[in-house]
């Protein structure tokens, strides 16, 4: 039988936040006002799900070469996508109060790591509510490596003071569970916009449906059930 986790570590984006899905669709309106096909642009942004700006943006260069501007069209998008964040456009993902309150009524240790840049971050914790539940926040800014090398998960286990092989990573994307796994980690996949690899599949300790599929599990380990 698994053993219970000492702590748990959330991702954000597709995770806890429904919005991996809006942020697909503010690409949009910059794809189309730019002249990209956007179905295409689609399938490259899909490869760019849970890695950082720096690193999305090799992807970009590589798909559409090096006089892309990642950057410029990265802020017009952003810009339009937090806007859309604040104004409540991003769900919360079914489950995710069930399972933030179920860890802190039994005392587990919870951190959030994400690829985004702190400056993202907050806002988007602070509008969900979640901001009260989380013992430590790595946000991608935070480490000199992002996702899928294993950085932020490592830095967010030291600051919740507990050991990598006892840490449960709740993650979505493919990128994300192996920087779970490159630190050591156990994983409870939740898969968001794109189905996880056989590999990661094989590899995680339960792939879950959604956030309440995710919490039965770690309860009936907490709980010894």
């Amino acid at each position: 039988m698994d053993k219970a986790p000492k702590a748990v570590i959330f991702d954000m984006d597709g995770t806890l936040i429904d919005s991996e899905r809006l942020l697909i669709d503010t690409w949009r309106i910059t794809a189309e006002k730019h002249g990209f096909d956007y179905l295409h642009f689609v399938e490259v942004l899909k490869l760019c799900i849970g890695l950082r700006n720096d690193e999305t943006s090799k992807v970009f260069e590589r798909e559409y070469g090096p006089d892309f501007d990642y950057r410029a069209y990265g802020e017009e998008t952003i810009e339009i996508f937090l806007q859309r964040v604040l104004d409540g456009e991003a769900g919360i993902k079914p489950g995710a109060f069930y399972i933030l309150e179920g860890l802190r009524l039994r005392g587990v240790p919870i951190a959030l790591g994400t690829s985004t840049r702190t400056v993202r971050v907050e806002p988007r914790v602070r509008v969900s509510g979640m901001e009260g539940y989380f013992d430590a926040v790595v946000c991608g800014d935070m480490v000199s490596r992002s996702k899928p090398e294993p950085d932020i998960f490592l830095k967010a286990a030291e600051r919740l003071g507990v050991s990598p092989e006892d840490c449960l990573v709740v993650e979505d994307s493919n990128a994300g569970a192996e920087a779970a796994f490159r630190a050591g980690m156990r994983v409870i996949l939740v898969p968001d916009v794109l189905e996880p690899s056989p590999e990661n599949k094989e590899r995680a300790e339960r792939v879950c449906e959604d956030l309440f599929g995710a919490a039965d599990h770690i309860f009936g380990l907490l709980d010894g059930k």
